[in-house]
């Protein structure tokens, strides 16, 4: 029976439609299971289920009740930090894997990978969606923003580098998990500065608006109080910063930063050689038992201080790998530098009162200060006993929290010291990154932002393939020129059968 033109172009149609409906599934089953629509219809099926998110984290998406956006920013690093491109890459990866799983969570939540190098305009508009400034584009970062507020998450705070085994391990859920708890709180935490008696202003370029604009960027808000004038102290303050103060602080502002302290209120200090603070001096010694030297003795480090800058010390150990405000940087997968200009020396009156953070070399000593400070060496009769085998703390955090650091209540508040106060200005913020880095740290544990990991970190498990010239040339036959060798030699085979 012979088949007719209309009959042969039904089963054409037919086909072409079937087809259609084919694709149309396939097409709609990954929709569906991109969105995941329903509970439990995606599965980590990995040995060690390091896709599956923390239950507490996985909960905190879910409940989310206003849109956060997740922005990546990764530009790869190709050659040009061969030491950090393992590591950079590895993050990238984990990263990019844990915003899907965020994303997958609730349909509040939006998240964008970008590359800005190739996608100029994308990361324009994110950067414009999310009041994000130009200046804020150097490295490869995470964003977090919702309700007006942004969280700058640098690689360094997703994943650090074991120093022993090389092994990197992920910090992102851990860290993600406090952002996105941070940008959707009700209340702001605030940051209020202290004036009135020099100290540095975070509204001025010079002084210390480079230190505002990282806690800006990390949601928190910047208050000013002058005491000097009647001001009160907000109540809504979690940190009260007084730095570098260039005029002595009067009695009644000692006591309320004592009444504020006392109140569970926390205080940054950073006082450097040069400040004079005698009442603060008096403070901190009856009250933490921390001794500052006289304002016109400066800490001398040999070991540690540039040959042109002799009034600096640099810093790249010596951390407290311990301590939630040093601890990453002491981790960190890369060395990190923190210059300490014009140090005071800090002696402990008593043992156990508080947590050195950060220390100088052995070797160390307290000298003089004067106009045009050179580098000496320590006369025979001015060396101590054991000055070689320690070095002076140049920061330091009390946390009443614990019993023996327990000196002014169980309400009392935290405060850290830092025994420099020029190293907080934007001079040496936009010079050292980890200067800027560190200060953060330290509001971030004042205000009880970064309480400790509350999710375990991860190893990443590195796969390398190896493979030799003559590996890839097989490969390459293998996958590319075998297959269609195969199709070309089929149609040839049904050409000649059905010709014959």
């Amino acid at each position: 029976m012979a088949v007719t033109a209309a009959a042969r172009l039904r089963l054409r149609l037919g086909v072409a439609v079937q087809i259609l409906l084919v694709l149309a599934l396939v097409a709609g089953t990954n929709a569906l299971v991109a969105r995941n629509p329903v509970p439990g219809l995606r599965g980590d099926w990995t040995e060690d289920s390091r896709h599956t998110l923390h239950p507490d984290t996985a909960a905190l998406l879910e409940g989310v009740k206003d849109p956060v956006e997740l922005v990546l920013f990764h530009t790869p690093l190709a050659g040009r930090h061969p030491d950090r491109e393992a590591f950079d890459a590895e993050v990238f990866v984990k990263t990019d894997l844990l915003l899907r799983e965020a994303g997958y969570r609730s349909r509040r939540i939006t998240t964008e990978t970008i590359h800005p190098a190739t996608n100029p305009d994308r990361a324009q508009a994110a950067l414009a969606r999310t009041g994000l400034e130009d200046s804020a584009m150097g490295g490869n970062f995470l964003l977090v923003h919702a309700r007006g507020r942004n969280i700058q998450i640098g690689f360094s705070q997703l994943g650090s580098l074991d120093p022993a085994t090389g092994q990197i391990r992920y910090h992102g859920e851990d860290v993600l998990y406090k952002a996105v708890a941070e940008v959707t709180r009700r209340e702001v935490r605030m940051v209020t500065f202290l004036e009135g008696h020099g100290e540095l202003d975070p509204t001025e370029a010079d002084d210390g608006l480079a230190l505002a604009t990282l806690l800006n960027r990390e949601a928190y808000r910047i208050g000013r109080v002058d005491l000097a004038r009647g001001q009160t102290i907000p109540p809504e303050t979690s940190v009260l910063v007084v730095a570098r103060p260039l005029q002595e602080l009067g009695r009644e502002a000692i006591a309320a930063l004592d009444d504020y302290h006392r109140r569970g209120g926390n205080l940054l200090l950073l006082i450097g050689a040069r400040t004079p603070a005698a009442n603060l001096r008096h403070y901190l010694e009856t009250q933490f038992k921390l001794a500052l030297r006289d304002e016109h003795e400066m800490l001398h480090d040999p070991k540690g201080t540039l040959p042109r800058y002799p009034e600096w010390i640099v810093a790249e150990r010596n951390f407290n790998a311990d301590h939630p405000i040093t601890r990453p940087l002491a981790r960190a997968e890369q060395k990190l530098t923190v210059v300490l200009p014009r140090v005071r020396p800090l002696t402990l009156t008593a043992p156990g009162v508080c947590t050195s953070l950060l220390a100088s070399n052995p070797g160390s000593w307290p000298d003089r200060y004067r106009p045009g400070y050179y580098a000496r060496q320590l006369e025979e009769d001015e060396k101590v006993p054991g000055y070689e085998l320690q070095g002076f703390p140049m920061a330091v955090a009390v946390d009443p929290r614990l019993p023996s650091q327990r000196l002014s209540g169980d309400q009392a508040g935290r405060v850290v010291l830092f025994c420099s106060g020029e190293f907080a200005s934007s001079q040496f913020v936009n010079t050292f990154p980890a200067n800027g880095a560190l200060l953060v740290n330290a509001v971030h544990w004042l205000s009880g932002k970064d309480a400790g990991e509350r999710i375990a970190p991860v190893a990443i498990r590195q796969v390398r393939l190896a493979m030799t010239d003559p590996d890839r040339r097989l490969l390459f036959w293998a996958v590319v020129v075998l297959p269609a060798a195969v199709m070309l030699l089929l149609g040839v085979l049904v050409f000649w059968l059905r010709r014959g």
